[in-house]
Parts: C-alpha cells; structure tokens; sequence
C-alpha cells in the first residue's frame, strides 16, 4: 500500500489490494479494496463491485464461484472488521433462504 496527500490535504491509498475498513463509534461500517480494474466494497452488510463508472450490488453466495474466493477469503480474514461483517451478512442470507422455504 502506498499513501500520499493532494493538494487538498486529501490522504490517498494506492495499492490496497488487502482492504481498508473504516468505523463509525456507532459501529457503521464500510469496508474497500481495489481490484486490477476497479473497486470492492461492503456497507452495512452490503457487497458491491464498482468498475468503470458502473456500480452493482453483487450477491454474497457468487464470491465462493470464482477463482477470487481464496483471496478474498484471506481478506475476511486478515482485515479486523471484515469477518464480523461477513458473517452478519452470510447469517442474514441463510435467514432469508430459510424465509423462502
């Protein structure tokens, strides 16, 4: 990860293929990393893919089909926050799968 500031005072994050995770006192949390093209980010128990000017929600079940899941499984796990919020989310969708039934 490299950091640097513009001339806005602004810090900026180059390289940050293992995520950044910021929290409110209150516990809102937003979790990002890049991608080779693009960004992944989770809020509040939400996944999303931002590429090219395009933002889509993705579904959690979708990141153990492809050949990402181990990185981003090392992710989960390596990033403080992370695999609480996963979980919450993975716990939420057995939920509603359970609802369907």
């Amino acid at each position: 990860m490299k950091i640097e500031t513009n001339e806005k005072g602004e810090i900026i994050l180059k390289e940050v293929y293992s995520g950044v995770g910021l929290e409110t006192s209150d516990g809102e949390f937003i979790g990002i990393c890049m991608r080779d093209s693009g960004f992944e980010f989770n809020y509040e128990g939400n996944s999303y893919s931002a590429q090219k000017g395009n933002i889509e929600m993705t579904d959690v079940t979708t990141l153990y089909n492809t050949d990402k899941a181990k990185h981003i499984l090392n992710q989960l796990i390596n990033t403080p926050g992370l695999m609480n919020e996963f979980n919450k989310q993975l716990r939420s969708y057995k939920l509603d799968k359970m609802k369907k039934k």
